[in-house]
């Protein structure tokens, strides 16, 4: 993967962000703007764009093909992924590392 890219290689929940599409809920004002917000992303840096599968998996950050979770604040009932989730899906300090390394280089 190129730096200043995403691709939905890792699962559709971090499809559009190491930080998961559905924390887009958490940096807008209602579910529709964080879709949007998050279809930008996708489209502007994902390696597969405006694909009709990569919006798919956009698409699922927000529940579509997924479940009802129990509902709580910010999220509703879209599945949510915490910090600690991310964590056991995600080697974020490895992947900080490579960054770090590709900007010294």
């Amino acid at each position: 993967m190129l730096p200043g890219t995403s691709s939905g290689e890792r699962e559709p929940s971090t499809a559009t962000s190491a930080c998961t599409g559905a924390q887009f809920l958490l940096w807008t004002a209602n579910p529709r703007e964080g879709f949007r917000l998050a279809l930008n992303f996708n489209n502007r840096y994902a390696l597969d764009g405006p694909d009709p599968s990569s919006f798919a998996g956009v698409a699922w950050c927000f529940r579509l093909h997924d479940r009802p979770f129990p509902e709580r604040p910010v999220w509703g009932k879209i599945r949510p992924m915490t910090r600690q989730g991310l964590a056991r899906k995600f080697d974020l300090g490895a992947y900080l590392a490579r960054v770090d390394a590709l900007k010294e280089a």
